[in-house]
C-alpha cells in the first residue's frame, strides 16, 4: 500500500515507538518529538529518525515543530502515531493519515 506520505510524526517519552517504526525501514523520515533530554539525544543513533526537543509533549506540538524546522510543510500528507491515553504515550494505539 502506497500512501505517498512525506513523513511519520510520532510523540514519544522514551523513544520506543520511533525505534520500533525505524526497525522496519520506512521510505519516509520518522519525526519523533519528546520532552526528555536523554531520549532526544538517543534519536541521533537511530537510522531514519529525526528528533525534535519539546517543552510540552503533544502531537500538535510535534507537528508544529516539524513544520517550523522545515521537515514538512503545510499541505503535506503525513502519518500520525499517537496514543489514545495521554498517560501512556509510549503505547501506540492510533495510526492516522492526515494533512499537515
Amino acid at each position: 500500500m502506497n500512501c505517498n506520505l512525506k513523513a511519520i510524526i510520532v510523540q514519544t517519552k522514551s523513544g520506543v515507538i520511533a525505534q520500533l517504526l525505524a526497525k522496519y525501514r520506512p521510505s519516509v523520515k520518522i519525526i519523533a518529538g519528546t520532552d526528555d533530554d536523554v531520549t532526544y539525544r538517543q534519536f541521533s543513533t537511530v537510522r531514519g529518525v529525526e528528533g525534535i526537543k519539546l517543552d510540552a509533549l503533544s502531537l500538535e506540538a510535534v507537528l508544529a515543530a516539524a513544520i517550523k524546522a522545515g521537515h514538512i510543510k503545510a499541505g503535506d500528507k503525513i502519518g500520525l502515531v499517537s496514543s489514545v491515553d495521554s498517560d501512556s504515550v509510549d503505547e501506540p494505539s492510533v495510526f492516522k493519515v492526515a494533512t499537515a
